[in-house]
């Protein structure tokens, strides 16, 4: 499956739904959504729903850590939820998860950002 993205964006949350596989052939695509995020200027919570993200290559983490960062500087709240194992242990091992903001799926990642 390639990989793709959906972005929704409701009442200050912003929602981005992965799904397929995230490697180096899909880095334009991860751009493109980085620098969708970059522009947003209304919502304050993000939520990472890899519920449908099927493989995540080690090749891409630079990436993703920079997307991580690029929201965390426009201090937006930030959960990632229903992590595969294998997409777990890529990023556990590259260092870019924290732990608080790692939520078993959508429904916790959105309680615990409404608790902010």
């Amino acid at each position: 499956m390639d990989f793709d993205y959906v972005v929704s964006e409701k009442n200050g949350y912003i929602v981005v739904s992965l799904a397929g596989r995230l490697d180096e052939s899909v880095l334009p695509k991860l751009s493109a959504l980085h620098q969708q995020l970059e522009n947003n200027e209304v919502s304050k919570r993000l939520v990472l729903n890899m519920q449908e993200l099927a493989e995540f290559s080690k090749d891409v983490v630079r990436a993703f850590a920079l997307l991580q960062k690029s929201v965390r500087d426009k201090k937006i709240e930030m959960r990632v939820c229903s992590l595969q194992p294998s997409v777990k242990d890529v990023l556990e091992k590259a260092g870019v998860l924290r732990e608080r903001e790692v939520m078993d799926n959508l429904q916790t990642a959105l309680l615990s950002l409404a608790q902010k």
